[in-house]
């Protein structure tokens, strides 16, 4: 089978970064897993005309999370599956958002995963990506984390949460609903107090 652009980068430069970060390759996707988290980095095909390009997104898992609100582990999250998703892009805070497959493009793409790579060597615990979710989140899996925080008594981190999420929302027409479902969360693990009157910790 030839070979494509995107399958040389892949294994010439984004494979060996990620390998000499403990990430481990199945299909499209690298994985590297600790005590606490998973780590997913992975590649999505794009097509303009005959331009190929396409995206590295990166995604964090917390079995603690779900073991804490009840929901079943995942060993293995796609990138979708996980708690926090985002572009690699936004993560390092850089302007491009994707990548020619093309191996000109072998020197950009190692320096923006080297670092993301030291974004996430920061995230060392659920807590870390609790508070990583709560910075920069928004409602991505807000029922997941409003839940967690609730049954973990994180109080603080809960107000900083919802307090950011008034100031992103606070003006839309959604507001209303996204309010009461939190509420709701709050009502079914029993907590007496509502996401305006949360109890100091």
């Amino acid at each position: 089978m030839t070979k494509t652009s995107l399958d040389l980068l892949v294994s010439g430069a984004i494979a060996p970064l990620l390998k000499k970060n403990e990430f481990r390759k199945k299909g499209l996707d690298f994985y590297k897993t600790t005590q606490d988290l998973v780590f997913d980095v992975n590649i999505q095909k794009g097509k303009v005309q005959q331009q190929a390009y396409f995206y590295i997104n990166i995604g964090i898992y917390s079995p603690e999370l779900d073991r804490t609100i009840g929901i079943a582990e995942n060993g293995q999250p796609k990138e979708f599956e996980c708690h926090f998703r985002r572009r690699i892009a936004d993560l390092i805070n850089a302007g491009q958002d994707r990548y020619m497959a093309d191996t000109t493009t072998a020197a950009q793409i190692t320096t923006d995963l080297d670092l993301a790579m030291d974004v996430l060597d920061k995230i060392r615990s659920a807590n870390d990506l609790v508070k990583l979710m709560c910075e920069r989140g928004g409602l991505e899996n807000y029922e997941k984390l409003v839940s967690y925080l609730a049954l973990t008594d994180n109080h603080t981190l809960l107000k900083t949460y919802i307090d950011a999420l008034k100031k992103l929302l606070g003006d839309d027409k959604r507001w209303p609903f996204f309010e009461g479902k939190m509420n709701e969360i709050l009502k079914s693990h029993g907590k007496e107090y509502g996401i305006f009157s949360i109890p100091f910790s």
